[in-house]
């Protein structure tokens, strides 16, 4: 079993934060393959992929970094590529201009700290934060 490529181990590690403010340990578990070929055990060898699960970050959801999206008009980063002046094409992506703003909303007497790109901030300038957090609850997004 351990010369077979569909074999692989977990490797568990343990970071604490010192300080009074420490968080809990949190746990990394990375899978790690094992490759026939050299006779060890490496996060880049075999056909398995390296894998960040970590149990405490919601920041990573299946290997991906969470994109960036409006609460409002729905705009998310634009990909394509980087073009050098020896034309060497790299990739890249355009980030929308989100800010994080705080709204009152008078309806329910209360703040509410919306993820908006500066077109969502005009459209909530236009139709009123009452219309727009109505939608928002319509479409069922938590406030």
């Amino acid at each position: 079993m351990p010369n077979s490529p569909e074999s692989s181990r977990r490797v568990t590690k343990s970071h604490s934060a010192a300080g009074s403010n420490a968080r809990a340990a949190r746990n990394t578990t990375l899978e790690m393959p094992y490759s026939s070929v050299s006779g060890t055990w490496s996060p880049f060898s075999g056909q398995g992929t390296v894998r960040r699960v970590d149990d405490n970050d919601n920041h990573y959801q299946l290997g991906r970094v969470l994109s960036a999206v409006c609460q409002v008009t729905g705009r998310q980063p634009g990909y394509g590529k980087q073009v050098s002046h020896s034309h060497r094409r790299t990739s890249r992506r355009w980030e929308p201009n989100l800010q994080s703003h705080r709204y009152f909303v008078p309806s329910e007497g209360r703040w509410v700290r919306l993820r908006v790109s500066v077109k969502g901030m005009k459209t909530i300038d236009k139709r009123g934060i009452e219309a727009v957090v109505a939608e928002l609850k319509a479409k069922g997004v938590k406030l």
